[in-house]
């Protein structure tokens, strides 16, 4: 509505959503063997972080620990939202 002032929350709402709905995948296996880094997960008790074999080696100044919290399929989930909102615009999608 023209000149209604807004307060932060519609556009945190906004961004949050955008957020949501935009994940971004984790990171391939092999990318991180480039770097010199790799994939853990907590499945396996001790956690990694409690793992000495895990932590900081002699040329590196820090550790850093990257958790996802969780993982979607997203064609699954397009396939779900599809059906909630069906695509009858497909020339604007391409």
């Amino acid at each position: 509505m023209p000149g209604r002032e807004r307060d932060g929350g519609d556009v945190l709402a906004a961004w949050t959503t955008l957020e949501v709905l935009t994940p971004q995948p984790l990171p391939d296996a092999e990318d991180l063997l480039a770097l010199r880094r790799r994939r853990v997960s907590l499945r396996d008790p001790p956690e990694p972080w409690k793992d000495p074999g895990n932590g900081k080696q002699a040329q590196e100044s820090a550790v850093h620990w990257f958790v996802y919290l969780g993982q979607i399929e997203i064609d699954t989930v397009k396939r779900s939202l599809l059906q909630l909102f069906p695509d009858d615009q497909a020339e604007e999608r391409a």
